[in-house]
């Protein structure tokens, strides 16, 4: 049955395209799919010296594509397209990033390996 309606939605003409990336979507955040896509890092944003999580949602190359959580709700954030370059890696799980965002950054589970890579390593 859920088949079927899956192949229903998804011949829709303009509800496919959304049917699509809400799966998508809902795959990232509920853990389907590859690691990759649940990886957090730490991205410069909005100016230098500004260090905010961010999701890892696509890579095109040396290209990532990363989702910008904002505080306190996380699904209200923006996407950005960054150099590989330009992002430092985080230990945080997605489950740690997401709680630090909601909580405004009182759970803040890894303090100590962001205080090691953004502050007294930046930029490696």
């Amino acid at each position: 049955m859920l088949s079927l309606l899956d192949s229903f939605l998804e011949k829709l003409p303009i509800i496919s395209t959304v049917y699509r990336v809400t799966k998508k979507l809902i795959g990232i955040f509920s853990g389907e799919g590859q690691d990759k896509q649940r990886e957090v890092v730490y991205v410069e944003y909005p100016k230098d010296g500004i260090w905010v999580p961010a999701y890892i949602t696509n890579r095109v190359g040396e290209l990532y594509v990363l989702y910008i959580p904002t505080s306190p709700n996380p699904t209200s954030g923006f996407t950005v397209m960054i150099h590989e370059s330009k992002v430092l890696r985080s230990t945080m799980t997605f489950e740690e990033a997401s709680s630090f965002v909601i909580s405004v950054g009182v759970d803040f589970p890894n303090a100590e390996d962001a205080y090691a890579k953004l502050l007294v390593h930046p930029k490696n």
